[in-house]
């Protein structure tokens, strides 16, 4: 018995000690955890720690190279522009970004085909001189725009159309002119000193409904396509050379003392462009007499324009420098691109009572600088011959920012579409008007 005992002794003392041995090892892996988890907290700790520092650093960084670099460095540019922009080299640079900023405007899309051009810049410019200039009548040319018979078939329609709006009677001679012609002379054969800087025009009689009937024929996409062609190739004195009857008109606009620009707001009630912003009033081209008589004064250019600034604001010759033309095309309402926001009526010269939009007009832009206050003027157009085109004026600055406004179509205003070339012209002959402006104060002051 006593030796089965210490056999089953020996079996059970492993066993003893198999059950002791689990209990030791939990023990000492809770340990090794518990140290596991006290480094980690304190890694933590010294993660956050590096970061608030880091934030702490970047923070001091920003806030010393603020105050100690980017403003000093600031400061020192605008120093630079300041100076710069005095220079004449930077005032010629600054002026050659606005003049390309504006005059990037193309006419095209507003239904604007030039034939003749004016400058302005250099020390010779090309400037159309009142005193070297003639009107004189010509026949009608013989067109090839249309078809003859189916012109006439239009100027017949147009002329009762016309006739029931002016309460059934229509002129029996007519009242308005085109161009048919021009001779340009700068005088390059003359060398240095020359003189000679002419600009005469010959002009046919029209009736005033003939611009729309003339447009009327040209019906369909095709016609549009081919009447873009006409307008676009060749020589200009061939274009005129075969012109269908139409209308001439010029639009002036008028600067101020304060270098503003008048805007004026057409009546609605008027038939050519109603409701819309132009820019200064606009006058259409009566024929002249077949025969000159000495001393008497018949319409030209000039005095197309001194007509245009005494019936529609009230001006007399005297109270406006000298005019400044410097651009003659055709305005066409139908070829004005898709997606305009102002309806083709609004073309210069254009008749609202044409559904179609349709019609030929040629157009002048001249310029003059005004040499009477502001509210003057405006108290001139409320008592003006033609005060009833006119619902509203107002002078608008002649900077860069309005320009663009105008431009970009995001002034506020509803503008007809040839008023943006007209800003763009005025915008071209600006210094030139300011320079009327300055000599006539220096006569006063005289």
């Amino acid at each position: 018995m006593s030796a089965g005992w210490a056999v089953a002794q020996s079996y059970s003392a492993p066993c003893r000690q198999g059950c002791v041995a689990p209990h030791g090892f939990q023990a000492r892996t809770a340990q090794v955890r518990l140290r596991q988890s006290r480094d980690r907290h304190a890694s933590c700790h010294v993660n956050w720690l590096g970061y608030a520092a880091t934030l702490v650093v970047g923070v001091v960084a920003g806030v010393v190279g603020e105050v100690f670099l980017t403003r000093p460095i600031l400061r020192a540019r605008q120093r630079v522009e300041r100076v710069w922009s005095r220079t004449s080299l930077g005032q010629g640079l600054a002026r050659l970004k606005v003049d390309q900023d504006i005059m990037g405007y193309q006419p095209g899309p507003d239904g604007l085909f030039e034939l003749w051009e004016w400058s302005p810049d250099g020390s010779d410019p090309r400037l159309l001189d009142e005193r070297r200039h003639r009107m004189k009548l010509a026949p009608p040319p013989e067109q090839t725009w249309v078809n003859s018979d189916l012109l006439a078939r239009a100027q017949k329609e147009w002329r009762k159309r016309h006739a029931r709006n002016q309460g059934g009677q229509y002129p029996d001679a007519p009242t308005v002119a085109y161009v048919t012609s021009f001779t340009q002379d700068h005088g390059e054969a003359l060398g240095e000193g020359r003189v000679a800087n002419r600009f005469d025009v010959s002009v046919a009689p029209a009736f005033y409904s003939d611009a729309e009937a003339a447009g009327s024929c040209f019906d369909s996409k095709a016609d549009l396509e081919r009447l873009r062609k006409i307008l676009t190739t060749g020589n200009p004195l061939d274009r005129l050379a075969s012109i269908p009857p139409c209308r001439a008109s010029v639009e002036v606009a008028l600067v101020s003392k304060q270098r503003r620009f008048l805007a004026i707001l057409r009546s609605t009630s008027v038939a050519s462009s109603p409701g819309v912003w132009t820019v200064g009033p606009n006058e259409t081209l009566t024929p002249p007499p077949a025969v000159y008589s000495p001393g008497a004064k018949h319409e030209s250019l000039f005095t197309l324009a001194e007509r245009c600034l005494q019936e529609e604001i009230g001006l007399s010759r005297a109270e406006f420098g000298p005019m400044r033309f410097s651009w003659f095309g055709f305005s066409i309402p139908a070829l004005i691109a898709d997606g305009e926001s102002t309806p083709p009526s609004h073309s210069p010269g254009a008749d609202s009572t044409d559904p179609t939009g349709r019609g030929i007009f040629q157009c002048f832009f001249a310029q003059t600088a005004c040499f009477l206050d502001e509210e003057q003027v405006r108290m001139r157009i409320a008592n003006a011959h033609s005060n009833f085109e006119a619902q509203d004026s107002e002078w608008l600055s002649l900077s860069k920012s309005q320009v663009k406004l105008i431009l970009e179509g995001r002034d506020g205003r509803k503008w007809a579409p040839f008023a943006r070339f007209g800003i763009r012209e005025l915008w071209r002959f600006k210094e030139l008007l300011f320079t009327d402006l300055e000599d006539h104060a220096l006569t006063v002051s005289i």
